[in-house]
């Protein structure tokens, strides 16, 4: 019966034969689970940039009224 984890040294598929067809599925299985999406993780850098410039602008944003505030104030 197999699992979907593999165990220590049965499973993995640098130590199956690498001509078998088991081999082959665990790989294909392997690289399906474990690594990950190169498109998604594109995205998720974009998305995390646009969020850290929207909070750059914010920021400097603030920073102007406060200066204006400041003038204001004197």
């Amino acid at each position: 019966k197999e699992t979907s984890e593999f165990t220590e040294t049965q499973h993995h598929p640098k130590t199956l034969k690498t001509n078998s067809k088991k081999y082959l599925k665990v790989r294909n299985d392997y690289y399906q689970k474990e690594l990950p999406n190169k498109e998604t993780i594109e995205q998720r850098n974009q998305e995390e940039i646009k969020k850290l410039l929207k909070e750059l602008k914010n920021e400097k944003n603030s920073l102007k009224k406060m200066k204006k505030d400041y003038k204001e104030m004197k």
